[in-house]
């Protein structure tokens, strides 16, 4: 019989035949989506983290595989139920512009990514007006990263319009060197 797991309210995680077994999301940085807009992007990635009580050594933290749902049902069904929300963007903990304790409070209004906050309309002026710089700030950085991102586009394709024109070039140099070689062997 398989053992039942159970909530150790200490650590926050689910237990099952001693091994402490927790679903959880990271935030990881998206490379090539951070490249195109010129800035960090992240995205939300499920994460599944063993170990063993009084065992600080042996941890497993990685992202989820397919195969750990079937594995820790329960644990699984637990997290989906209580998933907190997905955000994808940059999260405002990575962004220098906000303090931990502005995080904090932008996350009670549900507000957890520079995207997000730059989003917030003048309507909620109310309890956030005192954030409303920093929603500006959010904007400004969003606007020149984009600029820059697109400035960034623009440079690559002039680099591969010149490399293409140069290898022309070079292919058309080829050609009218054949061209004289062959005159002159047909004039002999």
């Amino acid at each position: 019989m398989r053992e039942q797991p159970f909530y150790d309210i200490n650590e926050g995680t689910w237990t099952t035949g001693g091994v402490s077994v927790r679903f959880h999301e990271k935030s990881v940085q998206d490379q090539p989506a951070s490249e195109a807009a010129g800035r960090p992007v992240y995205r939300p990635v499920v994460y599944l983290r063993k170990e063993m009580p009084g065992d600080r050594l042996h941890v497993v933290d990685r992202p989820m595989r397919e195969s750990d749902k079937q594995e820790f049902p329960e644990q699984w069904k637990r997290y989906e139920a209580g998933a907190s929300e997905k955000v994808e963007g940059q999260p405002l903990s990575e962004w220098p512009q906000v303090s931990r304790s502005q995080v904090e409070e932008l996350a009670y209004f549900r507000i957890r990514s520079v995207e997000q906050l730059a989003r917030v309309p003048d309507s909620a002026s109310g309890p956030m007006g005192p954030l409303f710089p920093l929603r500006d700030k959010a904007r400004q950085y969003l606007d020149r990263a984009a600029a820059g991102a697109q400035e960034a586009k623009l440079v690559a394709e002039k680099e591969a319009v010149e490399a293409k024109n140069r290898e022309l070039e070079a292919r058309l140099a080829r050609l009218e060197q054949n061209q004289a070689e062959h005159a002159n062997k047909k004039g002999k």
